[in-house]
Protein backbone atom coordinates (compact mmCIF):
# COMPACT_ATOMS: atom_id res chain seq x y z
CA UNK A 1 0.00 0.00 0.00
CA UNK A 2 1.19 3.70 -1.14
CA UNK A 3 1.71 6.09 1.70
CA UNK A 4 0.98 9.56 1.23
CA UNK A 5 4.32 10.49 0.20
CA UNK A 6 4.88 7.98 -2.12
CA UNK A 7 1.64 8.96 -4.29
CA UNK A 8 3.40 12.62 -4.86
CA UNK A 9 6.77 11.13 -6.66
CA UNK A 10 7.76 13.11 -9.45
CA UNK A 11 7.62 11.31 -12.94
CA UNK A 12 11.26 9.78 -13.93
CA UNK A 13 12.96 11.62 -16.35
CA UNK A 14 12.63 8.60 -18.76
CA UNK A 15 8.53 9.00 -17.97
CA UNK A 16 8.17 12.22 -19.21
CA UNK A 17 7.90 13.43 -23.00
CA UNK A 18 10.87 14.96 -24.82
CA UNK A 19 10.63 18.77 -25.74
CA UNK A 20 11.41 19.00 -29.04
CA UNK A 21 10.32 22.38 -29.28
CA UNK A 22 12.99 25.24 -30.01
CA UNK A 23 13.63 27.72 -26.95
CA UNK A 24 12.48 30.88 -27.65
CA UNK A 25 14.82 33.66 -28.14
CA UNK A 26 15.02 36.18 -25.58
CA UNK A 27 14.17 39.30 -25.52
CA UNK A 28 11.02 39.25 -27.79
CA UNK A 29 10.08 42.62 -29.68
CA UNK A 30 6.26 43.27 -29.46
CA UNK A 31 4.64 43.70 -32.90
CA UNK A 32 3.17 46.44 -32.07
CA UNK A 33 6.03 48.12 -31.33
CA UNK A 34 7.35 48.04 -34.77
CA UNK A 35 7.17 50.53 -37.79
CA UNK A 36 5.03 50.18 -40.54
CA UNK A 37 7.83 49.67 -42.94
CA UNK A 38 9.61 47.10 -40.66
CA UNK A 39 6.28 45.09 -40.53
CA UNK A 40 5.89 45.38 -44.16
CA UNK A 41 9.70 43.59 -44.96
CA UNK A 42 8.22 40.70 -42.57
CA UNK A 43 4.99 40.21 -43.82
CA UNK A 44 6.74 39.71 -47.49
CA UNK A 45 9.16 37.90 -46.06
CA UNK A 46 6.56 35.50 -44.20
CA UNK A 47 4.70 35.38 -47.55
CA UNK A 48 7.65 33.81 -49.66
CA UNK A 49 8.12 31.32 -46.54
CA UNK A 50 4.30 30.12 -46.63
CA UNK A 51 4.61 29.65 -50.60
CA UNK A 52 6.03 26.71 -49.49
CA UNK A 53 3.34 25.42 -46.74
CA UNK A 54 0.47 23.25 -47.65
CA UNK A 55 -2.92 26.60 -48.10
CA UNK A 56 -5.31 26.65 -44.86
CA UNK A 57 -8.49 28.14 -45.00
CA UNK A 58 -8.49 27.58 -40.77
CA UNK A 59 -7.80 31.58 -39.15
CA UNK A 60 -5.95 29.68 -35.96
CA UNK A 61 -3.35 27.56 -38.57
CA UNK A 62 -2.89 31.31 -40.24
CA UNK A 63 -2.15 32.76 -36.70
CA UNK A 64 -0.23 29.90 -35.34
CA UNK A 65 2.15 29.97 -38.24
CA UNK A 66 2.39 33.24 -38.33
CA UNK A 67 3.44 33.86 -34.40
CA UNK A 68 5.72 30.94 -34.49
CA UNK A 69 7.45 32.54 -37.94
CA UNK A 70 7.65 35.72 -36.32
CA UNK A 71 9.12 34.31 -33.01
CA UNK A 72 11.63 32.68 -34.93
CA UNK A 73 12.65 36.21 -35.65
CA UNK A 74 12.80 37.54 -32.53
CA UNK A 75 8.87 39.32 -32.71
CA UNK A 76 5.79 38.71 -29.99
CA UNK A 77 3.23 38.59 -32.20
CA UNK A 78 -0.51 38.22 -29.88
CA UNK A 79 -3.43 38.70 -32.48
CA UNK A 80 -5.74 39.73 -29.57
CA UNK A 81 -3.58 43.15 -29.81
CA UNK A 82 -3.75 42.99 -33.30
CA UNK A 83 -4.71 46.68 -34.17
CA UNK A 84 -6.08 46.21 -37.50
CA UNK A 85 -9.03 46.78 -38.37
CA UNK A 86 -10.77 44.52 -40.16
CA UNK A 87 -13.76 46.22 -42.59
CA UNK A 88 -15.77 43.23 -43.44
CA UNK A 89 -17.43 42.86 -39.88
CA UNK A 90 -17.94 46.30 -39.62
CA UNK A 91 -21.97 47.29 -40.63
CA UNK A 92 -21.28 50.72 -39.50
CA UNK A 93 -20.55 51.58 -43.66
CA UNK A 94 -23.69 49.65 -44.86
CA UNK A 95 -25.98 52.02 -46.33
CA UNK A 96 -29.97 51.78 -44.76
CA UNK A 97 -31.82 51.48 -48.05
CA UNK A 98 -35.36 50.37 -46.34
CA UNK A 99 -37.02 52.88 -44.51
CA UNK A 100 -40.73 51.58 -44.78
Amino acid sequence: MATRDESRIEPRQSDKPEDHSEPLPPNLRPWSSLETDEKTRLQVAYGQWLDQLPPTCSLETKIARFTAWLEQHGIDYDARHDTRHDARHDTRHLAVTDRT
